[in-house]
């Protein structure tokens, strides 16, 4: 930065300004899939994997780290791994049937 005053003849000075910028958590996780369906058979073993989900988010460490949880009722039969997406059948499987379609 250069600084000059208002004499005859003027005078300077200057300094070095160091400006440092951070990243924010300025822009929100990006799924692959606007929306993800899988489908598991009800003797599935105990760990299977279901499917994976995967989000991005394009800001600077730390702020790009994703991670996954499920919610809702729906979520109750299934576990998921917090950090890379992994469904599985979780070790006390309470998989039920949410919708039943008969047809004779």
């Amino acid at each position: 930065m250069l600084a000059v005053d208002g004499g005859d003849p003027p005078k300077t000075g200057s300094a070095e300004v160091v400006i440092k910028l951070e990243d924010v958590d300025d822009n929100v996780a990006v799924f692959s899939d606007a929306t993800y369906q899988f489908s598991v058979a009800e003797n599935s073993a105990v760990g299977s994997l279901v499917g994976t989900v995967t989000g991005v988010d394009i800001d600077l460490p730390p702020y790009n780290l994703v991670y996954y949880y499920l919610s809702g009722d729906e979520a109750r039969g299934f576990h998921i791994n917090p950090h890379n997406g992994q469904s599985s059948v979780p070790a006390l499987p309470s998989i039920f049937v949410t919708n039943r379609i008969f047809t004779s």
